[in-house]
């Protein structure tokens, strides 16, 4: 294991300041360039090992949120699931609200009522992959596909216009009032 101290890098650093014309390279040998190296490394090997490990765990988990908030086959069912999450809301302590979707109730059940944005994030990933019709077994490779629990957070609705879209069809609008 390569080892540094704080002084190692702060003269590296200032050498590097002072000497604008080193070349990477010449960086990479000094032991705070191997030391980066070797974090980087330690990066690759983390996200290919541990965080995708769980990862995967959290979309097991999502994937179980989608099938418990699916829609029943009777109203009887359904009825009987809304009694079972008011019943362990109310002996959780959290707030019930009647207009709260299905999918909120259980995600919110499931990850505890400490951190907003992670439920409402969960949340929307659950609920967009009901409307895409996502079976439980496939919201994994859902996710991935769509570029991540953030990126499908960050989705928006199928009438989205970006602000330079927008600009575009103004100019076209423009265009066509001058000619």
């Amino acid at each position: 294991m390569f080892e540094t101290t704080l002084k190692d890098v702060i003269n590296v650093e200032a050498v590097v300041v002072q000497n604008d014309d080193l070349t990477l390279k010449a960086a990479s040998a000094n032991p705070a360039g191997n030391f980066l190296v070797q974090l980087e490394s330690r990066r690759v090997a983390w996200e290919a090992g541990a965080y995708r490990k769980s990862n995967q765990e959290l979309y097991a988990l999502l994937a179980d949120c989608l099938q418990y908030s699916s829609p029943l086959m009777t109203a009887e069912a359904n009825k009987a699931r809304k009694d079972i999450l008011e019943k362990f809301y109310k002996e959780r302590g959290y707030r019930l609200k009647s207009d709260t979707p299905v999918a909120t109730l259980v995600v919110r059940a499931v990850f505890g009522n400490a951190d907003r944005r992670r439920i409402s994030t969960y949340s929307l990933v659950v609920r967009k992959a009901k409307k895409d019709g996502v079976l439980p077994n496939q919201l994994a490779q859902w996710i991935e596909d769509n570029g991540g629990i953030q990126e499908i957070k960050m989705g928006h609705s199928g009438t989205y216009v970006s602000p330079t879209q927008k600009a575009e069809i103004a100019k076209g609008h423009v265009a066509d009032l001058q000619t």
